[in-house]
């Protein structure tokens, strides 16, 4: 029972590893004493070989005990009359656990099967020594977990030898703060809903669809959490009390904030004319259809962003102008105030974009985009380059190769830019790429 139970914590990621320090040779003395009396059992003979200089481990030393212990009475239940070695050698910072048997050894075949759980070599040998087959599966388990592995060499009717190779120190490596990424936000989408049980149901659908769920029980709390979420779509229950689905729909339609948030209205009463008289997107029967609400939402789910942008710009004003502009047009945006910041940017993630202000000396665009030229994996990220005053012919022409349009910035350049990073997004969806290379 408990190596059914370990194997579930274990499957469930709920298994934890207890690094401490401890010296091999009393640990390895302790499970020989411990397994004397099942060598007697069959008349085995046993043999511990434990050098000198074994040293300490910063390990878990319960879970290697559980390995060296069920190794050993592995070996004393198939061997008869016969002798059993645990061998224990340290190779600078691994240590080996070596654990052999005069029994009956395997087969190729049966060596094959061998870390499979509640499997044993045959079904005779189940009938003739007992046991479940969870024991080696859990070594290896454990093994892996403490950084180790187990190997095994056997032939039929000559025993078998099992190595078990750990580190001495088991320690996991610091974790490292995680690097700025710009992975796109779930899509959200608001239910709003009186019923508790449908909330729940909701919830864990949309959230196996890949979607941000956000919860409101009543009319009122979903016109507010509306507003304030911006959500992609909101899934609506027609009959609640104080403020009814129509009600809220109304309301919805009628506020320029959220008026333009498809909502997909759910009722036990046929109303389909007046759901989509009043501004719904979709009108579904409760109980809900699952395969059709996750078409409705799929009609009615935000184009993917054409990927990640960076805006490298010194006017800070300007800097939020353009993100802005991007993030309208569905990019993921992030910026930098000069050439310097886009390079630290860039040593954690790969933009699909660049937005270049070039006459700024702050800046340092030519510079950044000289650095761009000399780098096979960012010469291909296309470059928008801003200028303020225009630029002279010759510079104009050095530009060409390194830069895929130069905007001057005045009353026409929003149109232009824009028209500009719709071309991109669209040669990109073609391409099928989206987001960006973290």
């Amino acid at each position: 029972i408990n190596g059914v139970l370990d194997l579930s914590k274990i499957e469930a990621g709920k298994m934890e590893v207890e690094v401490e320090p401890f010296e091999v040779a009393p640990l390895v003395r302790e499970v020989c004493d411990t397994v004397e009396s099942l060598m007697a059992k069959k008349d085995n003979r046993f043999v511990a070989d434990l050098p000198e200089g074994l040293g300490a481990m910063r390990s878990d030393p319960v879970k290697l005990r559980q390995c060296l212990f069920n190794l050993l009475s592995n070996a004393a239940k198939f061997t008869e009359a016969g002798e059993v070695t645990l061998a224990v050698e340290r190779a600078g910072d691994r240590l080996l656990f070596r654990v052999s048997d005069t029994g009956i050894g395997m087969t190729p075949d049966q060596q094959a099967r061998l870390f499979q759980r509640f499997t044993q070599a045959d079904v005779s040998t189940t009938r003739r020594f007992g046991g479940t087959g969870l024991g080696l599966a859990l070594t290896r388990a454990f093994a892996g977990m403490l950084g180790g592995d187990i190997a095994v060499q056997s032939e039929e009717g000559q025993g078998t030898t099992f190595t078990l190779t750990l580190p001495a120190d088991a320690t996991p490596p610091p974790e490292e703060a995680p690097a700025p990424t710009l992975e796109p936000r779930p899509e959200q989408v608001l239910v709003i809903d009186d019923d508790p049980h449908m909330r729940e149901l909701l919830t864990r659908f949309l959230g196996r669809d890949g979607l941000a769920v956000a919860v409101a029980h009543d009319g009122e709390a979903g016109l507010a959490m509306a507003r304030d979420l911006q959500p992609s779509a909101i899934l609506l229950d027609v009959m609640m009390p104080r403020m009814d689905g129509w009600a809220v729909l109304s309301a919805l339609k009628s506020d320029p904030e959220v008026a333009e948030i498809p909502v997909i209205m759910i009722s036990m009463v046929r109303e389909k004319g007046l759901a989509y008289s009043l501004g719904a997107a979709d009108y579904l029967i409760k109980p809900v259809d699952w395969t059709r609400l996750k078409a409705a939402l799929d009609r009615h789910r935000r184009p993917s962003s054409p990927g990640l942008a960076l805006v490298v710009e010194g006017d800070p004003a300007a800097r939020a102008e353009l993100a802005q502009l991007l993030s309208t047009e569905g990019w993921e945006a992030a910026d930098a105030p000069d050439a310097e910041g886009a390079r630290r940017l860039m040593a954690d993630w790969r933009p699909d974009l660049l937005l270049v202000n070039l006459e700024q000396p702050e800046v340092g665009g030519f510079a950044f985009l000289r650095d761009l030229g000399r780098d096979a994996a960012l010469r291909a990220i296309p470059v928008i380059a801003l200028t303020e005053g225009g630029l002279p012919a010759e510079e104009r022409s050095r530009l060409r190769d390194r830069v895929r349009q130069v905007i001057q910035t005045g009353e026409d350049s929003v149109d232009d830019l824009l028209a500009e990073l719709r071309r991109i997004a669209a040669e990109r969806a073609g391409k099928g790429q989206h987001g960006g290379t973290t």
